[in-house]
C-alpha cells in the first residue's frame, strides 16, 4: 500500500493500520482514543502519544517527532494470553522496524528508540493481557515549501541571519542578487 502525501498526523496513524492489516497477523486494529475495554481475541490499538517539533525536511517541510504505542492486546480467555501478548508484541516489533508504512520516503524516516514491555492494559477488568511496543517516527508534513506558487521554479536563498521567517516567501532572493 503506498500512500500519496502525507498532510497530517492522522495519515500515519491509518498507514499504521493498514500495514498491521495486510502483515496478516490475525489481528484486529483500533484506535486507542475509542477502545471500549472489550478484546474478543487478539487487538491492536493505536495510540499516538505525542508530537514534538523536529528538524524541517530537505524540501522545507515542517517536521515532527511523533511517538507512537501499538498495544498487543489478547483476550485472556485465551491459554497463554500473557505470553501470547509477548509473541505478538515482538511481531509488531519486527514489523515497525524500518517501516515507513507505504508513506514517502522524504516525508516519513523509519522508526527510531523502538522497545516494547508490559502495557498500561497489563491486566484489563475487560479480561485482557497486553504489552506495547514504543517508537518515535519523524514525519513532515505538507507540500515542500518550494512548491509555493510564488517560489517554485526560481533559484532562491535566504540566509537565517537575515530573514525574520523562513515560512516567509518573500523573504527569499534569486540567488544572482543574493550573492556579493
Amino acid at each position: 500500500m503506498s500512500y500519496q502525501e502525507l498532510n497530517n498526523p492522522s495519515d500515519l496513524f491509518f498507514a499504521i493500520g493498514d500495514a498491521i492489516l495486510a502483515a496478516g497477523l490475525g489481528v484486529s486494529v483500533g484506535n486507542y482514543d475509542d477502545f471500549s475495554g472489550e478484546v474478543s481475541d487478539a487487538t491492536v490499538l493505536i495510540e499516538i502519544e505525542g508530537t514534538g517539533p523536529a528538524l524541517r525536511g530537505n524540501d522545507g517541510r515542517h517536521g515532527h517527532q511523533v511517538s507512537v504505542t501499538l498495544h498487543a492486546v489478547v483476550a485472556r480467555w485465551r491459554k497463554h494470553s500473557t505470553l501470547e501478548a509477548v509473541n505478538l508484541a515482538t511481531c509488531l516489533e519486527r514489523l515497525v522496524k524500518d517501516n515507513r508504512w507505504g508513506l514517502p520516503g522524504v516525508q516519513c524516516g523509519v522508526p527510531e528508540d523502538q522497545h516494547s514491555a508490559p502495557s498500561m492494559f497489563q491486566v484489563g477488568d475487560g479480561g485482557y493481557n497486553a504489552w506495547g511496543t514504543r517508537f518515535t517516527q519523524w514525519i513532515s508534513l505538507g507540500k515542500p515549501f518550494m512548491d509555493d506558487p510564488e517560489v517554485k521554479g526560481l533559484p532562491l536563498v535566504a540566509y537565517a541571519w537575515e530573514v525574520t521567517s523562513l515560512d516567509d516567501p518573500a523573504q527569499y532572493k534569486p540567488i544572482g542578487e543574493a550573492l556579493p
